[in-house]
């Protein structure tokens, strides 16, 4: 079920647009992560639904904001199941303007019972990169985000 999961998962990413908006990453968050979920990004330790949703919404959020229409879609460059049982996905995310840049991340996801319990990002370094790891404003999740009428 885990293979099933981490692939719908990672076409509901890699088909979002960043250029039209925060909400298919918001509602990929709430459907496929654990309210209890623990995710590191490079150094930083976040657990709980609301800790990382905000975490997650402050990315997107400093993103856009240094960035806005040259956001272009997110690649996902591999995908697979390490050693350890991990699924671990490539990224790539492009940014077009006055000078290209291209922001690289890997991320190894734990599964159970169909949600993330644990989630590992790091960057992956690359010439013209981008740190994706800046503080930015916290951002508060909306109750009736990805509401279904």
């Amino acid at each position: 079920m885990s293979r099933t999961r981490e692939k719908a998962l990672n076409d509901a990413i890699a088909s979002a647009d960043p250029g039209a908006g925060f909400e298919p990453f918001a509602c990929a968050y709430i459907e496929f992560y654990h309210s209890d979920a623990q995710v590191k990004i490079e150094d930083r330790e976040l657990q709980g639904q609301q800790k990382v949703f905000s975490a997650l919404m402050s990315l997107l959020t400093l993103l856009d904001l240094e960035f806005g229409s040259a956001l272009k879609r997110l690649q996902l460059l591999s995908e697979g199941v390490d050693e350890a049982g991990l699924h671990v996905s490539h990224w790539q995310l492009r940014v077009d303007g006055p000078r290209t840049v291209r922001i690289g991340w890997r991320a190894a996801r734990a599964w159970k019972e169909g949600k993330i319990m644990r989630e590992v990002i790091r960057e992956v370094r690359e010439e013209n990169r981008l740190s994706f790891v800046a503080k930015a404003p916290e951002v508060q999740r909306s109750s009736n985000l990805c509401a279904t009428a």
